[in-house]
């Protein structure tokens, strides 16, 4: 278990950008570019409240959160791969990887007005009973991002479970929410690898 005062994800992070644009300062260049930009994160640990969040087990990810748990999970590898055009960088793909949760990402990252509108969706490594269908949100401003939930893209889910305990029984209810087939770890020694022949720098890691 990790000292309380540990930050939520720890690990090195690695990039290469080839990036193209025109203007007097790197914010207006950036604001201009075409190009690509790889992220790679080839291991660390995040707090485990926020691995299973991505999952949204809503049984024991918000537990762990409100007992204020800092325990931690690995982070087998984490690479997103980015195509920018005219200052926007769209996810091309997204994995990330940890010891509970296996999820991949969608969305954007602008750089003209130097904000993200990211989704996480994450699929349990282990049986979790309580599962919400709806996606973790990384949005705002790049200088300080807020991480929510898309409660909305639930809603069918909850339709589906309403409409099962009306018509069948309570303990029917509770079948949508019960999770997909598992999640198996990702090739991290692949997503690395592409990573590198990508240019980031993650063979060359202290």
């Amino acid at each position: 278990r990790r000292r309380a005062g540990a930050p939520p994800i720890e690990g090195g992070l690695f990039a290469h950008a080839a990036l193209v644009g025109a203007g007097n300062s790197v914010r207006r260049a950036a604001a201009t570019s075409n190009g690509t930009f790889t992220v790679a994160m080839p291991g660390g640990q995040i707090r485990k409240a926020l691995a299973e969040l991505m999952g949204i087990d809503a049984a024991n990810g918000i537990f762990l959160l409100i007992s204020k748990d800092h325990g931690q999970t690995p982070i087998r590898c984490a690479v997103a791969n980015f195509r920018a055009q005219n200052g926007v960088l769209g996810v091309q793909s997204m994995v990330v990887d940890t010891g509970v949760v296996l999820a991949r990402g969608r969305g954007a990252i602008n750089l003209r007005n130097e904000t993200m509108n990211l989704a996480l969706y994450g699929k349990n490594k282990k049986f979790r009973l309580i599962r919400i269908a709806a996606p973790i949100t990384v949005k705002g401003s790049l200088a300080s991002p807020k991480i929510g939930v898309d409660i909305a893209k639930a809603a069918p889910q909850a339709g589906i479970a309403v409409a099962l305990g009306a018509l069948v029984s309570p303990l029917a209810a509770v079948l949508p929410f019960i999770g997909p087939p598992l999640a198996k770890d990702a090739d991290c020694g692949a997503l690395i690898g592409q990573a590198e022949a990508r240019g980031a720098p993650v063979g060359r890691r202290l």
